[in-house]
């Protein structure tokens, strides 16, 4: 964001709206993915050690230690639940400043619930 002088709200540069509008894109596949994690983070250790998904991180080592793997697969894991909640909690902070309802309502229909642009067309002009 670049920042002018006496400006007090920043103006997103070009580079900064494509990564939010693929955030958006990408947002209940990450709440989703979360929940999951929340609700069977335990049994997912547990396949990471016991199935061969632990067994080659690297293509290179045919050989691996499993439990080495394994952590490392289950610490990937943990680091990328930490990135989505990250990401998730700044696009409510900041789908929650929409102060145009319609604008607001398109935004939760189409990226928050996640439904497909197709989807809204039909629910918006009453064919569902």
């Amino acid at each position: 964001m670049s920042w002018g002088q006496g400006e007090l709200f920043p103006t997103a540069n070009e580079a900064e709206i494509q990564r939010t509008k693929f955030l958006l894109g990408k947002y209940k596949e990450m709440t989703m993915l979360m929940q999951d994690f929340e609700k069977f983070e335990e049994e997912l250790r547990q396949v990471a050690i016991d199935g061969e998904a632990a067994r080659r991180i690297d293509q290179e080592d045919l050989h691996a230690d499993k439990t080495a793997n394994a952590t490392i697969l289950i610490e990937k894991q943990r680091w990328v639940y930490q990135r989505y909640q990250f990401y998730t909690h700044q696009l409510r902070r900041a789908f929650s400043l929409i102060q145009d309802d319609e604008a607001k309502r398109a935004v939760d229909y189409r990226f928050m619930q996640g439904y497909s642009p197709t989807r809204r067309r039909c629910c918006f002009s009453g064919m569902v």
